[in-house]
């Protein structure tokens, strides 16, 4: 005979077990702040709060698509796309994500969709990273598209509105 006491606690212990690894993978996607190096500090700096862009034509079904990426120091991102069609139609369509490094390098990303990027470069200007299906340091021999983005402070966004509108 089971004893009821016995399955109650049970169950307790499975409830206790499933809340701390759901708050151990949400948890684990935020950014702390006062753990980290300096390099994994500047790389923070770098990535964070900025948006990161890039256009591109769609050769094989030809449409011109324009992305723009932000990454929130809080572990949450954000990634826009506006695609503009061949018959003038726009589709603007925005995907919200959870993200966060894997290697103690900080040059890894993964983003809950799931996506990684590698990261090659990054300064304050321009990221270029290599993007991925799977973990890219634990399956190797995958397909790696390799992408450019940049971040081009507003004062020069607002320079080239001004000049583009400046009769000449």
């Amino acid at each position: 005979m089971v004893n009821k006491s016995d399955n109650n606690m049970k169950v307790i212990i499975h409830f206790f077990t499933l809340m701390l690894s759901a708050f151990t993978v949400l948890s684990g996607c935020i950014e702390k702040t006062g753990y980290y190096d300096a390099g994994q500090k500047k790389r923070i700096e770098q990535l964070t709060n900025k948006k990161w862009e890039r256009d591109y034509r769609s050769t094989y079904y030809g449409y011109d698509v324009h992305e723009i990426w932000r990454f929130g120091d809080n572990g949450k991102g954000s990634w826009r796309t506006i695609t503009t069609y061949m018959d003038g139609g726009i589709r603007d369509t925005t995907t919200h994500f959870s993200w966060a490094f894997t290697t103690p390098q900080f040059n890894v990303i993964y983003m809950d969709y799931p996506r990684y990027w590698l990261i090659d470069k990054i300064d304050d200007n321009k990221l270029c990273i290599y993007l991925t299906n799977e973990d890219p340091v634990s399956v190797s021999g995958q397909e790696r598209i390799y992408q450019e983005y940049t971040f081009k402070p507003e004062e020069e966004k607002e320079k080239r509105v001004v000049s583009q509108n400046t009769p000449k």
